[in-house]
């Protein structure tokens, strides 16, 4: 009787929860006030009413002393009939005059405030770090310098859910092209105006703005401008990173090059500033000038000196670690000529693979320089008598990272040999310019190419294709990465890069019979590598056979990577099949 009775509770208590449901559901399509007009999540949901929910950056923390790094915080309201506050933060100090910050929060113009406690902790650590007053000062100031840290910056070319927040933001007042999203749309004369002598710019380089905010410091650079722009890049980390994990020693560079910047700016401004009495050598280190000084102070000039000199050693200002080209995500050179590879360094050793069987072999092929070297892939259970098509395999990398011996690429190679049965020679943009050398020029002993595949393709070209029109400062970035790769001997629309600038009679030399490309839905070379298909079957190529194979919901190269062949692999599997099977028909055609 019990059981019945729970029994008949629990379908009163679902007929119940579903009636609340259903009611409530009515109520939503009917009651403004739930009836969602613009869903901005994760920041905040507008409502019909006018309500307005904010899912973030609700919660504030009081002004205090922090304990952890001395830093005293208190709040002055500014306007009093709207309730407009600061909040300032003052470092423990020996006295005499700091230079002023002024922070501007992000949370994209909707969420948080200068009370969050996000911000709080961030202002707090930074404050005593750079020896600055953050907020704010009047009377005559002068801007300094100014630092873009992972800026909401946007263009044209977005995507339509980022169009739609923008006009929610400013409430359907400013465009795409506006400067204040996207201040690449000003003219040079107007960059050249920017009224402080050095910017800083840091960008996180999986950050979806970083396209935009690079852009900034090319167009800043430029345009005429007199300062000096500077780039510093954090790699394997997202936008604002720094203010969640304070402690971590990516944002504790990232904090120390901002503290080294401000004090780095004296150095440089000093000999524009008017002073009524005193002398430049006693001037501190400003982001923002203050009023004129009327005391001389030697104690003080030798403190400053001091804290000075000790900043300038932070190797976020040493040419060893100042950036002179981004490359990211592959590679970043710094001004001292020094190379940091992101990606491509880890190798492994040749031997024999216990998955698959296949047994890899590193051969010499310069003595000399002892750096040139292949690396042979040879099938297991093959009779020694037995003859075998060879696979010579380019590995990607934009030309800079991985090597013959890279971990992705030889797990790749192992898969490969022993599926299709093929002897590997490890050494898609350059298997396209051997081939048609070798059409021009032939091989040695003989030998000859039967067939091409272009493994998702590395071409570029000075015009976008569809695929790659949501980044509108992409041809300005490729020119300079392929000027980067090959030292600046080709243009971007030369043959090496972008083939399809070869005129269709020269098609011909390409030397083989068949030929493969294979490419991601979402690459953003995509169009490129149909358009080769399409180049080459319209051309004067005698070949048999031009293919094209696509993944569909993929990126470029997804097959190397570990979690594709972890995941079953599935669609990475699939397109091993496809390279496989046009192997073995272009052997049994031989």
């Amino acid at each position: 009787m019990a059981s019945r009775s729970l029994f008949a509770l629990l379908v009163v208590a679902a007929a119940m929860c579903a009636s609340v449901a259903s009611a409530l559901r009515s109520r939503a399509a009917t009651d403004p006030n739930m009836e969602v007009k613009f869903d901005f999540t994760p920041f905040l949901i507008q409502y019909r009413s006018g309500r307005v929910q904010r899912l973030m950056g609700t919660t504030v923390v009081a002004p205090s002393l922090d304990v952890r790094t001395g830093v005293v915080s208190k709040d002055v309201v500014v306007d009093r009939s709207t309730g407009l506050a600061v909040r300032l933060y003052r470092p423990k100090h020996r006295g005499g005059r700091l230079p002023v910050l002024i922070y501007f929060h992000g949370g994209a113009f909707v969420v948080e405030s200068a009370f969050d406690p996000v911000y709080h902790n961030y202002l707090n650590a930074l404050a005593a770090k750079a020896g600055a007053i953050a907020v704010s000062h009047g009377g005559g100031a002068t801007i300094r310098g100014v630092a873009l840290l992972d800026p909401y910056f946007l263009g044209k070319y977005v995507d339509p859910t980022a169009q739609r927040a923008w006009g929610f933001i400013c409430a359907g007042r400013y465009g795409m092209e506006h400067p204040y999203v996207n201040p690449m749309a000003l003219p040079a004369a107007s960059w050249r105006r920017l009224a402080t002598s050095r910017v800083l710019m840091t960008v996180s380089d999986l950050d979806r703005l970083g396209p935009w905010q690079r852009a900034y410091v090319d167009a800043l650079r430029g345009s005429g401008w007199p300062g000096e722009a500077r780039l510093y890049v954090t790699p394997g980390e997202g936008h604002c990173y720094f203010l969640n994990n304070l402690e971590s020693p990516k944002a504790a560079m990232h904090m120390a090059t901002l503290a080294a910047y401000r004090k780095n700016i004296a150095v440089s401004s000093t000999s524009v500033l008017s002073l009524t009495v005193g002398c430049d050598d006693c001037l501190s280190v400003w982001l923002i000038s203050p009023p004129r000084f009327t005391k001389h102070n030697k104690q003080k000039t030798i403190n400053s000196v001091q804290d000075l000199v000790i900043t300038l050693l932070i190797p976020a200002m040493n040419p060893d670690t100042e950036v002179d080209f981004d490359f990211s995500p592959l590679l970043i050179r710094y001004k001292s000529g020094r190379v940091h590879r992101l990606m491509g360094t880890a190798r492994v050793d040749a031997g024999t693979d216990a998955v698959t069987g296949v047994t890899s072999k590193d051969v010499v092929i310069d003595a000399q320089s002892g750096s040139l070297a292949a690396r042979l892939y040879l099938p297991g259970g093959v009779p020694r008598c037995e003859k075998l098509p060879v696979v010579v395999y380019f590995h990607g990398g934009g030309f800079v990272v991985h090597s013959a011996f890279s971990r992705v690429h030889s797990r790749f190679l192992n898969a490969l040999v022993a599926a299709a049965g093929v002897v590997a020679v490890a050494g898609a943009n350059i298997a396209h310019n051997v081939t048609m050398r070798a059409g021009k020029d032939g091989l040695p002993g003989g030998a000859r190419i039967e067939g091409m595949v272009l493994l998702h393709p590395f071409f570029r070209g000075g015009e976008l294709v569809p695929s790659e029109r949501a980044d509108p400062e992409l041809p300005r970035r490729a020119e300079r990465s392929w000027g980067f790769m090959c030292a600046g001997r080709y243009g971007i629309d030369h043959p090496f890069i972008n083939p399809l600038s070869t005129p269709a009679e020269e098609w011909a030399a390409l030397g083989c019979r068949r030929a493969l490309v294979t490419v991601g839905e979402l690459d953003t070379m995509r169009d490129r590598a149909r358009m080769y298909v399409e180049a080459l079957r319209g051309s004067a190529w005698e070949g048999e056979e031009a293919a094209l194979y696509e993944t569909g919901g993929e990126g470029h190269v997804y097959f190397l990577e570990e979690a594709a062949a972890a995941a079953g692999g599935d669609k990475a599997e699939a397109e091993l099949d496809a390279v496989v099977s046009f192997i073995k028909r272009s052997s049994a055609a031989t």
